[in-house]
């Protein structure tokens, strides 16, 4: 049985895998685009600005075990 996908499930999978270049092929053109952190807000109104000054900076890295 061929498995179907959806637009937020390749968004999803996208940034898991953090493939930036996916993820502005998956957006249209112009976006409206606000988030909220503690101590920041986030804007965008286009795919690039999105990766490059929001989801770039926003992603953590990963886990990382404390030096004790």
């Amino acid at each position: 049985m061929p498995e179907t996908t959806t637009l937020g499930a390749d968004f999803a999978h996208a940034l898991a895998a953090k493939d930036y270049g996916r993820i502005v092929g998956l957006m249209q053109a112009e976006i409206d685009f606000r988030g909220m952190t503690p101590r920041l807000t986030w804007e965008a109104s286009d795919p690039e600005t999105l990766v490059s000054a929001v989801l770039r900076q926003w992603l953590c890295s990963g886990f990382r075990p404390a030096r004790g």
